[in-house]
């Protein structure tokens, strides 16, 4: 009997022993979720806020407003005299309108990574000389649509119809509208006091912006390079350059130019309006289609679309845009002479 008493009292003792264990590790794992629970949140991670927009500038001939990139924004916001729109890139295109305009640059982080910075310094740009020509057109121009203006291509009149064609928007479409009038446009004052509410679009094009400019200038075929009319200046020694122009695809087939052409000797210079379209074949490389295929294009199937001299006030319009454009450039000999 005390044996058997011995083993039942080891049993009871184990027992007791492991339940102080047992009890022990409870308690313990009460005091470990106590502690778990007395310790502070992390403190939230303070944000960096992004650098201020440096170098803003603003280039007239271009109608860009550009600024450097700031690292880890994605986006930035644009403030022109207190109207604000938010642009991906590091560039803005607007042509000025007003005699002085206000831009401020803020860079953004939509992914809210870093705070907005602070606003740039101001930038202001005295435009031209109020009440010149080249602000009134931009003026109307900018009026015909509530698209941002980039520049205006060309103005001229029709009969009682004007013609103002301008690119226009951040995806820089080629626009012509066409103002029909109640009276024969005879200057351009006229056609910038007459009524434009009944003004329409007459067409829209995507615009391009591959150098075919100088591939149409240079030209190597001078005895039959050119359309009719370009090429009866050629002969008659004109020196040629475009004052504004730009590139569009007219269809799948064709692209063209519009714009304002100068043809310039011995102190002899007009202007014209001029729309000339070139057959240069479906060209899938587009490394090529809108600049060798341009100087390749066969004259034959070259049209002039429009070809209007600017005469009286309509060439005082075009020369001050050229003085405007260019007083600070070397005029490039494209060899047009002959």
């Amino acid at each position: 009997m005390a044996k058997k008493g011995k083993i039942v009292g080891s049993i009871i003792c184990g027992l007791v022993a492991v339940g102080a264990v047992v009890g022990a590790i409870y308690v313990f794992g009460n005091n470990q979720q106590e502690i778990q629970q007395d310790v502070p949140p992390n403190p939230p991670v303070e944000k960096i806020q992004l650098a201020s927009v440096q170098n803003l500038q603003y280039d007239q001939e271009s109608a860009l407003l550009t600024w450097n990139d700031v690292t880890g924004a994605d986006s930035y916001n644009v403030s022109v005299n207190g109207e604000v729109q938010r642009v991906k890139n590091t560039f803005y295109p607007i042509t000025l309108t007003e005699h002085e305009t206000e831009f401020k640059v803020q860079a953004y982080d939509s992914t809210e990574t870093y705070i907005a910075s602070e606003w740039s310094d101001p930038l202001v740009v005295t435009f031209q000389q109020e009440n010149s020509l080249v602000a009134e057109v931009n003026k109307m121009a900018q009026e015909l649509t509530g698209l941002p203006l980039r520049k205006v291509l060309s103005i001229h009149a029709e009969g009682s119809n004007i013609y103002t064609a301008g690119v226009y928007g951040n995806s820089k479409k080629v626009y012509t509208f066409r103002t029909k009038c109640d009276h024969e446009i005879q200057s351009l004052e006229d056609a910038l006091n007459s009524d434009h509410t009944n003004t329409s679009v007459y067409r829209v094009y995507d615009s391009k912006d591959y150098d075919m400019v100088s591939y149409f200038l240079n030209r190597q075929d001078r005895g039959n390079g050119y359309s009719d009319q370009i090429q009866d200046l050629v002969r008659h020694n004109y020196r040629l350059d475009f004052v504004t122009s730009q590139a569009y695809e007219e269809t799948s087939t064709t692209v063209a130019i519009k714009g304002i052409m100068k043809a310039s000797k011995f102190g002899d210079t007009r202007y014209f309006s001029v729309d000339v379209t070139m057959y240069v074949g479906d060209i899938s490389n587009e490394e090529v289609k809108y600049t060798s295929a341009v100087e390749a294009a066969d004259a034959n199937e070259m049209y002039e679309k429009r070809f209007v001299e600017m005469t009286g006030d309509f060439a005082d319009y075009a020369q001050e845009l050229d003085e405007q454009l260019h007083s600070n450039q070397e005029t490039q000999d494209y060899g047009m002479s002959m």
